[in-house]
């Protein structure tokens, strides 16, 4: 800059904007001691003035901290950022983040922060995680309408881009054919829609991996399988059922050996336990079926000597 022919080079006073004095400061100290302090309320200026100056050093912490900071929450914003600065790593692991928690993202506020370009992006991938094609379909409708005046002339490109001929025909008839959105459409949109609505079968397409159902074996014992979260119950004695294609632990002993009236579940879409509602009393070597969507609970021994014998309902809460 200063042996250039720009006027920075004749000029005694150079004022750089781009960087605050903060982060300069940390970089200079950086220079004459070799640490630095990345924290949560400086990395993302400090990325920005470390890129612009040319400290390599500092910027590949810099990534790495974002990185290992990276989360659902901030998946859309981290990104955009790793975009507008070419962090090609960050944006590929934020990306996927973003796909794996689409679903959950389209029920919050984050889903208005996606800019056309992300959308455009998850739509056309095999990687986003929904449960159905129609997940999708409604979270473009719900973009759409956040800034509807900006963002209507996309709505057709957007759903004519997806996989339209996966969508359900209760959900074209009861969502989006009804939609507001739908005044403007173009002619091509409502013929594929009103053609699809028409035929006995869906036309060729091919559904994400993640809407389609798959048989999966699980095995439950003393060691806890890989693939399951790691958060997986450690109590034993503990009745398991499967009831809407999650598996179901009710009671069990504790480390200390006393029965537990926990519920917990574990999903294989998600790879992750949630607690449910807890039995009316704790068990344990018992007995626990799924009955018309319903979980009954029998008790053959229990903790204290108060068990009636032979089988009885247990009422457990859950319907």
């Amino acid at each position: 800059m200063f042996s250039s022919q720009f006027k920075e080079g004749a000029a005694s006073t150079v004022s750089v904007t781009s960087v605050s004095g903060e982060t300069l400061r940390l970089i200079v100290e950086y220079v004459y001691t070799s640490k630095i302090e990345i924290t949560t309320d400086n990395v993302q200026d400090l990325t920005v003035g470390c890129k612009l100056l040319h400290f390599p050093l500092i910027l590949h912490q810099c990534v790495s901290f974002l990185m290992h900071h990276l989360d659902s929450t901030n998946a859309v914003t981290m990104e955009q950022f790793a975009a507008a600065y070419d962090f090609v790593e960050l944006r590929e692991e934020a990306r996927q983040r973003v796909l794996e928690n689409f679903a959950s993202l389209a029920e919050s506020n984050e889903l208005a922060e996606l800019t056309l370009e992300q959308l455009t992006g998850c739509l056309q991938s095999d990687d986003l995680f929904v449960r159905s094609e129609d997940e999708v379909a409604r979270a473009v409708l719900r973009w759409v309408g956040h800034r509807p005046v900006e963002r209507s002339q996309h709505l057709s490109g957007l759903l004519l881009g997806s996989r339209l001929s996966c969508l359900s025909r209760e959900f074209i008839q009861s969502e989006l054919l009804p939609s507001p959105l739908l005044r403007d459409f173009s002619s091509e949109l409502l013929t594929q829609l009103t053609g699809h609505l028409s035929l006995e079968e869906s036309p060729d397409a091919t559904p994400r991996p993640s809407t389609l159902r798959r048989e999966q074996l699980v095995v439950l014992g003393a060691a806890s399988p890989s693939r399951l979260a790691a958060s997986r119950p450690t109590a034993r004695d503990s009745a398991v059922c499967v009831l809407e294609n999650e598996i179901w632990l009710t009671g069990g002993v504790d480390s200390q050996g006393r029965a537990l009236p926990d519920v917990v579940r574990y999903s294989p879409l998600t790879n992750a336990w949630s607690e449910g509602p807890p039995l009316l009393s704790a068990r344990s070597r018992h007995t626990c079926v799924c009955v018309r969507g319903s979980l009954l609970v029998m008790a053959a021994s229990g903790w204290t000597a108060e068990c009636a014998p032979g089988p009885r309902c247990c009422g457990s809460g859950l319907g």
